[in-house]
C-alpha cells in the first residue's frame, strides 16, 4: 500500500494542511499513488483558496527536503520531483524534521544545479521591503524542527547559505 495511510489532510480554519510519508519508497516517482494523491490535494486547497476559505498551504513529511547538513539523495530526487507541483499551488510552508537541527529556508522556488551542494534559490518578488509578502508569488519557506529529537547535529565546517533566515545546530527547541 506504499505507506499511503500515513497521508493525511484537513482544512483547519484558514490553513489546509497536507501531511505526506518521507518513508514511501515510491514518494519520488512521478505518476506514483503518493504523488497523485498530493496534486488532488493540492487541487483542492488552490480551489478553497480561490473562494476564499483558506488563505495558507501547509505541507508536513518528516524527512527533510533541503538541509545544511548532509541529507539523503532521495531527498533531493523528491524535492525536484515535488518542485513544480508545490510552486504551482503556491504552498506556503513545508514542515519536516529528520535532520536534528533548526533551519528556517527563505522561499525557495527553484532548484540549483549541483547535487548534494544544492541548497536551492530564493524566489524573486516575496519581499515587500523588509516583510515576506505570501500574496506575491512566492516559493515555499522550508522550516526543519528537528531540534527537538536525542542529539543535535551539528553543521560542521557546512557553511550557512544565503537562502537560510536561521539556523541551530547546538540548542534544543520545538515549533510554535
Amino acid at each position: 500500500n506504499e505507506g499511503l495511510e500515513w497521508l493525511q489532510a484537513k482544512q483547519v480554519r484558514n490553513v489546509y494542511v497536507i501531511v505526506m510519508n518521507s518513508q514511501d519508497s515510491n514518494i519520488d516517482t512521478v505518476g506514483g499513488a503518493q504523488y497523485n494523491w498530493v496534486q488532488a490535494r493540492l487541487n483542492d486547497a488552490v480551489a478553497l483558496r480561490n473562494i476564499g476559505a483558506i488563505d495558507w498551504i501547509v505541507m508536513m513529511v518528516h524527512k527533510n527536503w533541503f538541509s545544511i547538513t548532509n541529507f539523503s539523495p532521495d531527498a533531493f530526487d523528491t524535492r525536484y520531483v515535488y518542485q513544480t507541483m508545490l510552486n504551482n499551488a503556491q504552498v506556503d510552508f513545508m514542515f519536516s524534521g529528520h535532520t536534528h537541527t533548526y533551519q528556517l529556508w527563505k522561499p525557495i522556488i527553484t532548484r540549483g544545479t549541483s547535487d548534494e551542494v544544492d541548497q536551492g534559490t530564493q524566489t524573486v518578488g516575496t519581499l515587500s521591503a523588509s516583510n515576506w509578502n505570501f500574496a506575491l508569488n512566492h516559493g515555499v519557506m522550508h522550516c526543519i524542527n528537528g531540534n527537538g529529537g536525542h542529539e543535535s547535529n551539528g553543521f560542521g565546517s557546512n557553511p550557512i547559505p544565503s537562502t537560510i533566515l536561521y539556523s541551530n545546530d547546538n540548542e534544543f527547541g520545538y515549533t510554535v
